[in-house]
């Protein structure tokens, strides 16, 4: 995203009345004269492809399964995770199999909790807003 795309957002927000929508966005983005233009995918038969891999992607993500607990229990979880280096999708129950792949796959949830860590204490000065704002709604 460069300087010219957010200034278009900025002025497509401001004209909405302060918010933006995605249908809004794709409308103005539409005139090869926009910054924004860019971003999309035009090729209709290139754009309904990277849409189906989309949609194969949360298929492979929303396929839920139940592994055993040493207890005895049962725990659900993705039955599939995401191997970064190779690009691919493997059962989870194999990779909790193989001591090597089950270290990359903690690694890589750490490393997940880490990203998700910083890009909320980004926002920890909007902690009062927000508090205010849930202690209003609570109130009659």
């Amino acid at each position: 995203m460069n300087y010219d795309q957010i200034a278009e957002l900025e002025l497509l927000r401001q004209e909405a009345g302060g918010t933006l929508r995605p249908e809004q966005i794709v409308e103005f983005a539409r005139s090869s004269n926009t910054a924004l233009h860019a971003a999309f995918t035009w090729d209709d038969s290139a754009a309904a492809e990277r849409w189906r891999l989309s949609q194969a992607r949360q298929v492979i993500r929303a396929a839920v399964t139940m592994l055993p607990l040493p207890d005895g229990s049962l725990v659900p979880v993705r039955a599939y995770v995401f191997t970064a280096p190779a690009g691919t999708y493997v059962l989870t129950a194999d990779v909790l199999l193989d001591d090597d792949a089950t270290a990359t796959l903690l690694r890589q949830m750490r490393l997940d909790v880490e990203r998700a860590i910083a890009r909320y204490r980004r926002h920890a000065s909007l902690a009062p807003h927000i508090a205010a704002a849930l202690t209003a709604l609570d109130q009659p």
